[in-house]
C-alpha cells in the first residue's frame, strides 16, 4: 500500500503541479513602463490580451506580436513575473523626429535616425527637404536644429536644404532662417534668443528673412 502511495505521488503530483501553473496563476495584474514612465492608457488596454493567460507558459514576445503591441516604435526590453498572477513590462520607444520628403517618397525618421513604419498617426510634424543621402552626420544636424527650439513656443514646420550654404528653416509665424551648412552648429543655438529680442519684434518693417551666414545677422524685410 505505502508503494502505491509512492507512485501515485511520484506520477499525479507532478500533473497536479503542472495544471496548478497552467489553470490557477494566471496573469491577473499588468504593470506596464515605457522609459520608466507609467504606459499611457492605450498601451495598456492594448495589453488587455494577456490577462487569464498563464504567468509561467505565455510567450511574452509572440503575444505581443500577434496583436501588434511591439512594434518598430515600442519595444519590449525585459519582462518580470510575480507570483501569483502579476507581470511587470518595460518597453522602449522611439519617437518619430521630422518627416522627410524625398522624390520618391515620403519617410518616417525616428529621434535615432531610423526609418519607422508608414502608418505613423502624428500630426504636425517638421518636414525636411534634405537634397543629399540622409546620413548619421546629416540627421545629426537637423536634429541639431529641431532642438533648438525644443522646449519653447516656437515651431519649425519646415527645413528645406537647397545646397550646403543654403538651408532654409521655416519657423510657424516667424521670418524665414537661412543658415549654412557649416555654422548649423555656432548659429542654431541663438535662434530663440533672437526671435525674441526686442530687435526683431520692433523692427519697423515686417521681416521677411534673418539670414544667419554672416557674421551678423542680416535681415530681409518683405518690401
Amino acid at each position: 500500500m505505502l508503494k502505491l502511495k509512492k507512485i501515485f505521488f511520484l506520477v499525479f503530483w507532478p500533473i497536479t503541479i503542472f495544471f496548478l501553473f497552467i489553470f490557477v496563476f494566471k496573469i491577473g495584474v499588468i504593470n506596464c513602463q515605457v522609459a520608466e514612465n507609467n504606459c499611457s492608457q492605450e498601451l495598456y488596454q492594448k495589453l488587455e490580451v494577456l490577462k487569464g493567460k498563464s504567468l509561467f507558459f505565455v510567450n511574452i514576445d509572440e503575444e505581443l506580436a500577434n496583436n501588434e503591441i511591439s512594434t518598430e516604435t515600442i519595444l519590449l526590453q525585459n519582462y518580470q513575473k510575480t507570483f501569483p498572477g502579476t507581470i511587470l513590462l518595460e518597453f522602449s520607444e522611439e519617437k518619430v523626429a521630422y518627416q522627410l520628403i524625398t522624390e520618391e517618397n515620403q519617410l518616417f525618421i525616428s529621434e535615432f535616425g531610423n526609418v519607422l513604419p508608414s502608418n505613423q498617426n502624428v500630426n504636425g510634424l517638421p518636414q525636411v527637404s534634405w537634397n543629399s543621402t540622409l546620413s548619421d552626420e546629416s540627421h545629426s544636424k537637423i536634429i541639431k536644429i529641431l532642438d533648438s527650439v525644443k522646449g519653447t513656443n516656437f515651431t519649425i514646420n519646415n527645413i528645406s536644404r537647397l545646397n550646403n550654404q543654403e538651408i532654409r528653416i521655416d519657423i510657424k509665424d516667424n521670418p524665414q532662417i537661412i543658415i549654412d551648412e557649416d555654422s548649423i552648429d555656432s548659429k542654431v543655438g541663438i535662434l530663440v534668443t533672437l526671435l525674441n529680442s526686442r530687435e526683431i519684434k520692433e523692427y519697423e518693417e515686417p521681416i521677411k528673412e534673418i539670414d544667419l551666414r554672416f557674421n551678423l545677422p542680416v535681415l530681409r524685410t518683405a518690401q
